[in-house]
């Protein structure tokens, strides 16, 4: 992790303004730009839904965090 705010991946599942769905594995994919480290900025966050749970994977800009 590199020093992204704790409640990043939650903004960005929520406020995602693209989503993507791997055929293959089903995991999901969304896609928010967001201000980090002082610039915008395309940040993902992968996750899995499962009825009415979300489990975020990670996020990403470069780095990579355990699920919240």
């Amino acid at each position: 992790m590199r020093n992204l705010p704790s409640e990043l991946p939650l903004k960005i599942y929520q406020q995602a303004k693209e989503r993507f769905e791997d055929e293959e594995t089903g995991h999901r994919v969304a896609i928010k730009v967001t201000q980090v480290y002082g610039h915008e900025r395309e940040v993902m966050v992968a996750y899995e839904e499962d009825a009415e749970i979300v489990y975020p994977d990670h996020s990403s800009i470069e780095g990579r965090t355990k699920g919240q």
